[in-house]
């Protein structure tokens, strides 16, 4: 490399010293360096020389990631060299997918109704839990309080319907509004009919001021509860009409039995208070059953603006530098799947835009089972690109190591012998991935089978058949050094040799080290220290740090480290053969993996909640 090149990072992670490394991503920033400084790092003036010039000015984002640990995420860095001229290559168009059409006449399943309205639920009943146990309290410490039973009843009702709601989270409908119903209408019944005798107890003893108060406060307590139904229930506002109207009556038939049955209570109880107090109830009514078709229409609209032609968005799964996925669900065949879209900022970039459909048209030209499978693709009304990929249940091997530690060396086999196979297609067609790492291999159920390794996040790649990538200019021509500091080839991190299928096996044996130690080979404070440990440095042996690694595993893993492109495997054909005939390998099979997901991560076989 040469010292008037400039280094770009698109996304960048700072690496501790520990193994436990912070989440942080570094988005779309420059900085311009003397490479001299690199120069001497990699010839060995590490300590003398000063490595805080390569840093980059940075501006980090906090993402969501789907385990704890970077190292096990390992954020891709991208840097890209503007000079030395190499040929430009062109990005074809997914020729073989149609973008998805609106079709507006479908509606909404009634399961993700009920999924709001039981989450909505869950936080009314802590509410009126917490309500009505400081009342019950209050009424237990105040021997005047009146009527603790029945404070206490009802406190018990809340409590029973709470813990229905949290111990079965899928909840026919029928059976949530009929929830809805025994939380809400048992404190009103309390309400007005603790109202009524105080207030006739006071009529009896004429206590006017005890009176007026009573009936104030117990008009209070409706006017609350009827506020938070309407903002708390998801709702229709005929129903909520017809739910809260006797709530807005019940004081003006409390007040007309009192005047009938206790003619006193007609000094105190005029009809200028009961005008009075039927304009307060009428407007407290009106404004709940409007804020229930307010709060309705809002969410109708956020539901729209959620549509990316026949899919509908849920939930985020997680981001990148790059693009977000969300969970989605195709609108006529109800069925899961996860939505790619570019981050707005990228919009308008048309390198950005090139990578982007670059990932896409990539995928689409892939058809093994061990490659994540791409449905579809489109742009949304603002003309935001988008794709749609099977949705997969489990989690990427990043997260895996994270939560359960790492993983036993037959099962790290059976994930590596997948994963060949997946990158022997691609390598086939000519497509080298340059950012394999334990988040872009992703362990999954599918087909009734566990522990399917799937290969995902072609964003990087790399077509070795010299196609020209439109965008590239010949005043701008770039050669991109990509991947991730943790898990990169030394030819990346120097660019000394051009990248090929074999930088692929080194980044398979990095994650292969990282899945058998828990810890990638190198580690550093920078992107940059990491690099260069890769292109200079001799990696431990993994027996040094765990004695159970077999030693045939430990030769391969080792020779797919080698520094020198020569020495590894020449393919992932030619990897997989090697790991077939290992020690372990098949010792592992899909009912050891079924046992191992209902033990321990039994939530893969939860049906998906969109």
């Amino acid at each position: 490399m040469r010292a008037a090149d400039q280094l770009i990072f698109d996304d960048g992670d700072i690496v501790d010293d520990e193994a436990a490394l912070e989440p942080t991503l570094v988005g779309h920033a420059a900085f311009g360096t003397d490479l001299k400084t690199l120069d001497e790092l990699l010839s060995g003036g590490a300590e003398s020389a000063d490595a805080s010039r390569l840093l980059p000015e940075h501006n980090p984002e906090v993402l969501h990631t789907t385990g704890p640990s970077v190292s096990a995420s390992g954020v891709t860095t991208q840097m890209k060299l503007l000079s030395p001229p190499v040929p430009k290559r062109k990005v074809e168009r997914v020729r073989d997918l149609s973008p998805g059409q609106v079709n507006a006449d479908v509606g909404r399943p009634r399961g993700r109704s009920g999924t709001l309205i039981q989450q909505r639920l869950i936080a009314a009943a802590i509410l009126v839990c917490v309500g009505l146990l400081a009342y019950f309290i209050r009424s237990l410490v105040v021997q005047s309080s009146p009527y603790p039973y029945l404070r206490a009843i009802v406190l018990l009702n809340s409590i029973t319907c709470l813990c229905i709601l949290l111990k079965n989270r899928m909840l026919h409908l029928d059976r949530l509004r009929f929830l809805e119903l025994l939380l809400f209408i048992p404190p009103a019944i309390q309400i007005v009919l603790t109202q009524l005798l105080q207030m006739r107890e006071a009529g009896v003893l004429q206590n006017s001021v005890l009176l007026s108060d009573l009936l104030h406060n117990g008009t209070l307590g409706l006017i609350i509860v009827m506020m938070s139904y309407a903002m708390l229930i998801p709702n229709g506002w005929k129903r909520a009409a017809v739910l809260l109207s006797p709530l807005a009556l019940a004081p003006l038939v409390t007040i007309a039995y009192l005047r009938m049955s206790i003619p006193w209570t007609q000094e105190v109880l005029t009809l200028q208070v009961c005008l009075e107090l039927a304009t307060t109830l009428a407007v407290s009514l009106f404004a709940s059953i409007w804020g229930t078709f307010t709060i309705s229409a809002l969410r109708q609209e956020v539901s729209r603006a959620r549509q990316l032609g026949q899919y509908r968005l849920a939930r985020r799964l997680g981001a990148g530098g790059m693009g977000q996925v969300f969970l989605a669900e195709h609108r006529l065949l109800t069925r899961p799947c996860a939505v790619k879209l570019i981050h707005p900022q990228y919009g308008t970039d048309p390198i950005a835009l090139m990578r982007f459909e670059q990932e896409v048209r990539s995928m689409a030209q892939l058809s093994h089972w061990n490659t994540v499978e791409i449905y579809d693709y489109g742009h949304t009304e603002d003309g935001t690109f988008y794709y749609v990929m099977e949705y997969l249940p489990g989690m990427n091997l990043g997260e895996l190591v994270a939560r359960f530690g790492p993983l036993s060396p037959e099962r790290t086999v059976h994930f590596l012998i997948q994963t060949c196979r997946a990158l022997h297609e691609a390598h086939q067609l000519g497509m080298i991935h340059r950012d394999l790492k334990p988040a872009n291999v992703y362990a999954a159920k599918r087909g009734g089978e566990y522990d399917v390794a799937k290969l995902l996040d072609f964003g990087l790649v790399l077509d070795s058949r010299g196609v020209r990538v439109r965008g590239y200019s010949d005043s701008s021509r770039q050669t991109s050094v990509a991947g991730s500091p943790l898990f990169m080839s030394p030819e990346q991190a120097t660019y000394e040799s051009v990248p090929d299928a074999r930088s692929d096996i080194y980044a398979l044996g990095a994650t292969a080290y990282f899945l058998l130690t828990g810890r990638p080979p190198f580690e550093g404070k920078t992107p940059v220290q990491v690099m260069i440990k890769h292109a200079r440095d001799r990696v431990v042996p993994l027996r040094d740090l765990r004695a159970d690694i077999p030693a045939d595993v430990e030769a391969i893993v080792l020779r797919c480290l080698a520094k020198n492109q020569e020495l590894r495997f020449g393919s992932a054909r030619e990897l997989e053969l090697a790991l077939c005939r290992c020690s372990v390998s098949g010792k592992w099979n899909s009912d050891q993996a079924e046992r191992w997901w209902q033990t321990f991560a039994p939530e893969i076989d939860l049906p998906v909640e969109i």
